[in-house]
């Protein structure tokens, strides 16, 4: 703490502290062999791998309920319809999209329930 500098951010020092101490440790820390990766003789390193890639199957489900939602958000209003995709699909506040549309927060809040309530009748049916 002695070090610190009150001209500067603590958040910004402490930081700096942390990765320095960090950098220390990985240098004291010994190599790993990448020899001692191999389970067996009958396995190798490459087998244990995970594919993070989605079956088939599971693609065509994606593609599926997308094609679904296109079509249940063309049953929608329009001004449901873009709060929606604004919201769940562009990742935007509520208070974004009110100041984007140049619309009350509860109006946004209320138009985007009614949507929601609507896609859910379409996919109950």
């Amino acid at each position: 703490m002695e070090k610190f500098d009150t001209n500067k951010k603590f958040k910004v020092w402490i930081y700096a502290v942390a990765r320095n101490v960090l950098i220390d440790w990985f240098r004291k820390k010994k190599n790993i062999n990448f020899s001692s990766l191999d389970l067996s003789d009958d396995v190798s390193f490459e087998e244990t791998l995970v594919d993070t890639e989605p079956l088939p199957p599971e693609i065509f489900e994606r593609q599926e309920i997308a094609r679904e939602l296109s079509i249940a958000l063309e049953q929608v209003s329009p001004d449901h319809r873009l709060i929606i995709v604004m919201h769940d699909k562009d990742d935007l506040t509520f208070d974004e999209i009110a100041e984007i549309t140049g619309k009350s927060i509860n109006t946004v809040k209320s138009q985007y329930r009614r949507g929601i309530i609507a896609l859910r009748k379409f996919f109950s049916l």
